[in-house]
């Protein structure tokens, strides 16, 4: 088995979509890259400490490769912002790839690079690579964070990063695509994506005029919890550019 460590904002929203893959044997949430043995949530929270919160997570190299989880961890992150993500500010969510070996360094600089030659960002891309320092556990109420059915929906999924960041490259979600996303609000038609419109139309917060698109981005960044799976937007994209043409 590995370990590979991973900085992306809320640990919260960063578990589940490491756990999910085959060739994970444990994601744990956790603070690392600062100088207080042991802290605690709430000193990494006063910004005080230089901790990052981030997650741990023990794979088997046979399964999936540490440059997959790279890549995984792209599509969680906007690496564009060095003082936190998304509705998490802060030095404490910035966005680090800790690295245990110069293989895996060689991995994540490779993999940096490719990102920002792909031209998908027009912002630098300012996530970090750092050589692993000791990582602490969070507490027990911080693991598993996702699928404890008390808790309140992570206002990041793994969906709405992906989604969102359509949004700021301009690739898929447009002012048109917008309004015709709009439209699709039969369930009977369109099914997941119609109840996606339904709801977001019901949601006070989300833009109801198409001209607020900076309002939409906004609303997707925060409310991952209304946003239809990948295929789902996909497929509508798909059906948007055949009516278009």
């Amino acid at each position: 088995m590995a370990t590979a460590i991973f900085a992306g904002g809320c640990f919260w929203c960063m578990v589940q979509p490491f756990e999910e893959q085959p060739g994970i044997q444990n994601v744990v949430s956790g603070y690392t890259g600062g100088h207080v043995p042991n802290p605690t949530y709430e000193q990494v929270k006063s910004h005080t400490t230089g901790h990052t919160e981030a997650v741990e997570i023990t794979f088997d190299p046979d399964v999936i490769s540490y440059a997959d989880l790279v890549e995984i961890y792209w599509q969680q992150t906007d690496p564009t912002d060095a003082m936190g993500q998304f509705q998490d500010r802060g030095g404490n969510y910035r966005p680090v790839i800790y690295v245990n070996s110069p293989e895996q360094r060689a991995a994540a600089e490779k993999s940096k690079a490719a990102l920002a030659a792909s031209g998908r960002f027009s912002d630098p891309i300012v996530t970090t690579i750092e050589d692993a320092q000791p990582f602490y556990p969070a507490e027990p109420e911080h693991q598993e964070f996702y699928a404890k059915k008390s808790a309140p929906v992570c206002g990041r999924t793994r969906t709405a990063p992906r989604i969102y960041r359509r949004a700021l490259e301009g690739v898929a979600m447009t002012e048109p695509f917008y309004r015709f996303l709009m439209t699709l609000r039969n369930p009977n038609d369109h099914g997941e994506l119609a109840t996606f419109a339904q709801n977001a139309f019901l949601d006070q917060s989300f833009p109801q005029q198409e001209t607020d698109f900076d309002e939409l981005s906004n609303y997707l960044e925060l409310n991952g919890n209304y946003l239809p799976s990948m295929d789902v937007f996909d497929a509508a994209y798909k059906l948007y550019e055949e009516r278009r043409s």
